[in-house]
């Protein structure tokens, strides 16, 4: 992104950073709060550009060795901590070498930035080293965490930052942003901006084809479970979605998007809050089914299992779990409670 005035939604946090760097009055410590993909990472490289730009005061100019390093994530003043490969959590000694990079004087540049993404994801150890970094930078220092999850963060931490809470893009903005994508169809374009959710990031990098192949298996679910109510089709939809298990985690999203539409349906809410918006008719005929009360029960059930795999979990068996309830709440069952 080449400027703030091209920075999508939240102005009045831009607006506030600006005004901090433009007065030099720029705070040690920030956290930017929100959901995935909303611009909490793009906006903390765009402040550290500004920091250090050797063109431009209170902004930063895109073209500059400092700039153009920043960019590229080779500036030695600007470091970026985040989940390595195959890992849940921060390691702790991704976090000490953080903590000592942070008394270290710039080496290139005016300003030392330390970005930590997905800072909820932190064992204690590794959150009570944060807190000491947070105790007392230097005024060459300034650190920038990133969370999508702000109350699993120690009030402490929270508490020895400025918090900018970051809200989703509005529809019409992730619309007018999808409009140069010209290898899109019109209702593509309309269905990645609603499955977005307000996350520019998200809208960029979502595959249609590979996310409808994902909702038709997790329909096969949805089916069996309201409609046919068979204990086979659930059984066999089930293994198919819990044998994959680097997908697992995006299968439990497009069925908890599923549920959240027919929510919205069930309770006539504003036709733009569907999501899925190409399987309008059939969600609607979906929504019959389903007793409105049950639906928050199916959240909860979703929420388990997410925290579930944290455990290993077995994925089929909680899938045939939720299927097995849903079917004992829809009329024409022939499923026995337990």
């Amino acid at each position: 992104m080449d400027s703030f005035e091209n920075f999508r939604g939240n102005e009045t946090s831009v607006r506030t950073l600006r005004q901090a760097l433009e007065t030099k009055r720029f705070p040690d410590s920030l956290l930017f709060a929100g959901s995935e993909g909303i611009g909490k990472r793009t906006l903390a490289l765009m402040l550290a550009k500004a920091l250090n730009c050797l063109e431009v005061e209170g902004s930063f100019c895109n073209h500059c060795a400092s700039c153009r390093k920043i960019e590229a994530g080779t500036h030695p003043d600007v470091g970026v901590v985040g989940l390595l490969e195959e890992k849940h959590f921060l390691q702790i000694d991704q976090i000490r070498q953080a903590r000592k990079d942070v008394f270290y004087q710039p080496f290139e540049g005016r300003c030392r930035v330390i970005i930590i993404d997905e800072a909820d994801r932190m064992k204690d150890d590794g959150a009570n080293s944060i807190l000491k970094m947070l105790e007392e930078p230097p005024p060459s220092t300034k650190i920038i965490l990133l969370t999508t999850k702000f109350h699993s963060l120690l009030p402490t931490v929270r508490s020895r930052c400025q918090v900018f809470s970051f809200s989703p893009v509005p529809l019409p903005l992730v619309r007018q942003f999808l409009e140069g994508r010209s290898d899109l169809t019109t209702g593509d374009r309309e269905l990645c901006a609603r499955l977005a959710r307000g996350s520019i990031g998200r809208a960029l990098s979502l595959d249609l084809e590979s996310y409808r192949s994902l909702r038709s298996e997790v329909m096969e679910l949805i089916q069996a479970s309201l409609i046919t109510h068979s204990a086979e089709g659930i059984v066999a939809a089930a293994d198919v979605l819990g044998r994959k298990k680097e997908n697992f985690e995006e299968r439990l999203d497009i069925l908890y998007l599923l549920f959240q539409d027919l929510f919205y349906l069930i309770h006539q809410a504003p036709e733009e809050q569907i999501s899925n918006v190409d399987l309008h008719s059939s969600l609607r005929t979906l929504s019959k089914l389903v007793p409105p009360a049950s639906i928050p029960d199916v959240f909860s059930k979703l929420d388990a299992i997410t925290s579930g795999l944290r455990f290993n979990v077995n994925r089929q068996i909680v899938l045939e779990d939720l299927a097995f309830h849903l079917t004992r709440i829809t009329p024409g069952s022939s499923i026995p409670s337990p």
